[in-house]
């Protein structure tokens, strides 16, 4: 399958797709739940170099974590440290995300405090995933003061 999409690929965009464009077809593929083509893609475009952001890292990270894959999940975040590419709250909260998925809240913990103290921080989407983690596991007093804190933060709730 990865020769059959490569050549795919290869034939659509001989110079390589717009950035705009790699976003495009990744997001799509990531939100179809095709984790195995997402990660082919995704592939292609590092095989030839191509640009590669954050978004479409997790973009990637996202179609695992509603795919229930959180493990692959975490593994794919720690290319970016490998690729040189910059975490930020996007890629963070998809990450978080993919482990609330799949109930695992302690993963989902861990990233959650490295954005905290980290210099990207947390946002809505952040706690939401975190709350999110500790429902599924049935951690009503870690939600209740995760909630707390964010209602001391600068964060809006929604």
């Amino acid at each position: 399958q990865t020769d059959a999409v490569f050549a795919l690929l290869d034939r659509a965009f001989p110079k390589g797709p717009a950035p705009s464009t790699s976003t495009r077809i990744l997001s799509t593929l990531a939100k179809s739940s095709v984790v195995d083509t997402t990660c082919i893609v995704f592939s292609w475009h590092a095989k030839n170099h191509y640009e590669l952001i954050c978004y479409h890292y997790s973009t990637v990270i996202g179609a695992f974590g509603r795919a229930g894959m959180w493990a692959e999940a975490l593994k794919f975040l720690s290319l970016l440290a490998q690729d040189e590419v910059q975490l930020s709250t996007i890629t963070c909260n998809s990450a978080v995300s993919a482990c609330e998925k799949g109930a695992a809240w302690i993963n989902a913990l861990q990233i959650f405090r490295s954005m905290v103290l980290g210099k990207f921080g947390v946002d809505t989407i952040s706690f939401n995933a975190m709350l999110s983690a500790y429902h599924k596991d049935a951690a009503w007093e870690k939600a209740s003061h995760l909630a707390y804190v964010m209602s001391q933060s600068s964060v809006e709730s929604d």
